[in-house]
């Protein structure tokens, strides 16, 4: 109950000062296709998605089409519920991990007054959704390992599912790893035939559409740019000197030196003129009706190839020069900045202030981005960016790391606890996250590390707050004695 009127009562201050929910990422979003085309066939043309995984934009189209209420009032009840489940969720999950209720239940309110769930929670992008079922399938997996039954096992796989099938990021290397290690690690008498009808689900959900993707257009994957996020977070860093060097050797192709998620008039000189034989508008089009690219459109796809192939080729001819480049998108990725797509209701005062506030534990170091050499800066400014690093965040991740690493080493030497496996679990997640973020992204970095937001934050603070009140019970008052003051008088303890 106190986590819950924390949360409420941060939504109604924002409310109250003039917060509202915002939907223009629903114009401005890569991610979503043509919006009209979206909503006059929304199955038909998710169909024909190739650029990012389904749920999502089926969410969006079937709101829009079919809700019986505004689409934004629609979006802003979900986000609303959403982050209501995440916070109750979480201090669930930390009291399953063992901390202590008070403990459990500060890591919550800290989250739930988070200023960076509070944009994300009123913008219509996917960040939060996967953030939230990022918490609830730790909390199953706590559940399973208490308890281990079929329906618990069932639900930890469909969401996880569910999650892989929402955010490319979260790849089905993640979703399989995990899998594998949770019914390795907990055997049930549920049966083989049980327990494979079980796993199945990510199975032929997953690799039905990997499968699709591969028959529709050649890209055996659950996301086709791949190699247009390469060309923003490895080609851009690098040394404009070397990309051209590689360049003139034949290693790149000219691509290399068009910006990332450029109009595909911008590659015309290097991948030719766009000619297809599909006649559907969501693959035919290179714009969308709004003007925006359409980086659905089937003729994308060589775009995207061709920046995988320079990306790949980079790394390998100027290993250096890309592992130099992992500082800048390191800086990001800790950075402690609210979510995109809030227009026009980023500077709330109370989002502001709940900013400022946050900022101050944060512990930030600003760090210099020296991006005048780079083959395409992301922001051109002078002098160059500095970039706030929490140095709070940095120990956040290193906690849940090392709190998943003890916790592996115990599942090995088969003495685990209740809670070893999911720590197991958070901080493989925790650390897929982050490794990818940094090795192959720069510019959406905190976005990418937002869905571990939560978990980095409430463990942390359920950590310190646990370990205050240890500590301070240990240091308390040493029982007093009474004693009597009369002649002959004997100490007895109080």
């Amino acid at each position: 109950m106190v986590v819950i009127a924390a949360f409420v009562a941060v939504r109604i201050a924002y409310w109250v000062t003039g917060g509202g929910f915002s939907t223009t990422a629903l114009t401005d979003s890569w991610q979503l296709l043509d919006l009209h085309q979206l909503v006059a066939h929304p199955f038909q043309n998710v169909w024909l998605l190739h650029t990012q995984p389904p749920l999502f934009n089926l969410f969006v189209g079937t709101v829009l089409r079919w809700s019986p209420l505004s689409g934004a009032l629609t979006f802003q009840i979900v986000y609303f519920l959403l982050a209501l489940i995440l916070v109750v969720a979480l201090r669930a999950l930390l009291v399953e991990l063992g901390f202590a209720a008070f403990a459990a239940t500060a890591g919550a309110v800290v989250v739930a007054c988070d200023p960076g769930l509070l944009s994300y929670e009123n913008a219509i992008i996917y960040e939060l959704p996967v953030a939230a079922l990022l918490v609830v399938s730790g909390l199953l997996c706590a559940r399973y390992v208490r308890t281990p039954q079929a329906r618990t096992l069932t639900a930890l796989v469909t969401v996880m599912t569910v999650v892989v099938m929402t955010r490319a990021l979260l790849h089905p290397v993640w979703l399989g790893t995990m899998v594998a290690i949770i019914v390795i690690a907990v055997r049930p008498r549920l049966g083989v035939l049980r327990t494979a009808a079980i796993v199945a689900i990510p199975v032929f959900v997953v690799g039905g559409w990997i499968i699709k993707n591969q028959v529709e257009f050649g890209e055996p994957n659950l996301s086709s740019w791949l190699g247009m996020n390469l060309a923003r977070g490895v080609i851009a860093p690098m040394p404009k000197q070397d990309i051209e060097q590689l360049i003139r050797q034949g290693t790149l192709s000219r691509a290399a030196r068009v910006p990332a998620f450029s109009p595909y008039s911008a590659y015309v000189p290097t991948i030719g003129r766009c000619q297809t034989d599909r006649t559907e508008p969501v693959l035919r089009a290179l714009r969308k009706q709004n003007g925006q690219s359409n980086f659905d459109a089937v003729c994308f796809l060589r775009v995207y190839r061709d920046g995988q192939h320079n990306a790949f080729a980079a790394i390998r001819e100027r290993p250096g020069a890309y592992l130099a480049g992992r500082r800048a998108s390191a800086t990001a990725h800790f950075w402690f900045e609210l979510g995109p797509g809030l227009e026009p209701f980023r500077d709330n005062p109370v989002l502001r202030g709940l900013k400022r506030a946050y900022d101050v534990p944060m512990l930030s170091v600003s760090l210099a981005i020296h991006d005048r050499d780079w083959t395409n800066r992301l922001i051109p400014s002078d002098p160059s960016p500095a970039i706030p690093l929490s140095i709070t965040l940095v120990l956040a991740t290193a906690l849940v790391l090392g709190r998943a690493a003890f916790g592996a080493v115990r599942l090995v030497r088969r003495r685990a606890r209740t809670g070893d496996l999911v720590w197991t679990y958070l901080g493989c997640t925790v650390a897929f996250v982050t490794a990818v973020s940094i090795a192959t992204e720069y510019g959406e970095n905190s976005r990418f590390r937002f869905l571990v937001d939560p978990i980095l934050i409430g463990a942390l603070v359920a950590t310190v707050v646990d370990g205050a009140t240890r500590l301070r019970g240990r240091r308390g008052p040493e029982p007093v004695s009474a004693t009597t003051t009369g002649p002959g008088a004997t100490a007895r303890p109080s």
